[in-house]
């Protein structure tokens, strides 16, 4: 049963900390062969849960299993920890509506353990039955899929995303008013702020006209969709100079500019975002009621999981290409 002190919730948050994998674990671990690094992440306790632990993705749906039960147990607010978790259902659905445009075979096995059963996910959606997804999101589930099917044949995988991350924006934003919470509408508004720029990024490198850009922003930010489509012919470091950035304009424009002058993958702009949104999470002064360790706990071990997909993806890629 969830606990309703978040006094208690915090305190068991400091202990739950400790299972966090290091940067020279996860360092370490990028250095070794497949075999090796799973064994390694194994040794570092990471996915014990799992009844094959020479699977990454096995690893990953315990671990993630655990994290959902670990917050249910001390969460004093499910409907608002349960946002956080909204990310692996996203997750789930970009695999599955990804794998049908390109004709893949998915089965549940590669997905994670979200808010919503991996193991129903598949057959609900190919049978357009969304009962699954629960009376609110299933009519969200069901826009998504629609949406997606009017897509062009030649979609590509980005626009695809797109539609999935505005879609569950729109779900979490109407939660979030349902939930009258300053903090959550604080937090998702940033999340958007730093997607919409990613978006941007990837629309200049796939030179994508402004059009097409357009298509991929969310709603529910802080910083115009419009200002940044006004700016959008610009250079993506001008553009970024020029546009009004909100409340964390400071911190991105820094990041941005490092990221052009040392000449730095995309991962090291996203990992420079997620830092800048795990302090949002910390730090932000509408925290009334103390949930932002227990958010910034679950936003961490999600961040883990995708790193740990990049680094493992990284190797298959090596070994392929041998």
């Amino acid at each position: 049963m969830p606990n309703h002190s978040f006094y208690y919730a915090i305190g068991r948050i400091t202990g739950l900390e400790r299972s966090l994998l290091k940067k020279n674990e996860l360092d370490s671990i990028s250095e070794l062969t497949g075999d090796r690094a799973i064994k390694s992440l194994v040794d570092y306790g990471y996915g014990q849960g799992a009844t094959d632990k020479s699977n990454l993705g096995a690893l990953i749906s315990a671990e993630m299993e655990k994290l959902q039960q670990e917050i249910y147990d001390l969460t004093p607010n499910s409907k608002m920890t349960d946002l956080f978790f909204i990310d692996l259902d996203v997750i789930n659905l970009k695999l599955y509506f990804k794998s049908k445009l390109l004709g893949n075979t998915l089965t549940s096995d590669e997905l994670v353990t979200g808010v919503f059963d991996r193991e129903t996910l598949i057959p609900s959606l190919e049978n357009k039955n969304y009962e699954a997804f629960g009376d609110t999101f299933s009519q969200y589930v069901e826009k998504m899929a629609e949406e997606i099917e009017l897509l062009e044949e030649s979609a590509n995988p980005m626009a695809v995303s797109q539609v999935v991350d505005r879609t569950v924006f729109s779900y979490i934003f109407d939660t979030i008013k349902k939930l009258r919470d300053s903090y959550l509408k604080n937090y998702f508004s940033n999340k958007v702020d730093l997607l919409n720029i990613l978006s941007v990024l990837r629309s200049k490198v796939l030179r994508w006209n402004k059009q097409m850009a357009e298509g991929m922003m969310i709603d529910g930010g802080f910083i115009s969709s419009s200002d940044i489509m006004d700016n959008y012919e610009l250079d993506f470091v001008d553009l970024v100079r020029k546009t009004p950035l909100g409340p964390n304009e400071e911190r991105i424009k820094r990041a941005v500019f490092q990221y052009d002058s040392s000449e730095a993958s995309v991962e090291f702009l996203q990992d420079a975002f997620a830092e800048i949104l795990n302090d949002t999470a910390l730090n932000d002064e509408y925290d009334v009621f103390g949930i932002g360790p227990i958010a910034s706990y679950i936003i961490r071990k999600i961040r883990e999981a995708r790193k740990l997909r990049i680094i493992f993806s990284k190797k298959n890629s090596s070994a392929t290409s041998l």
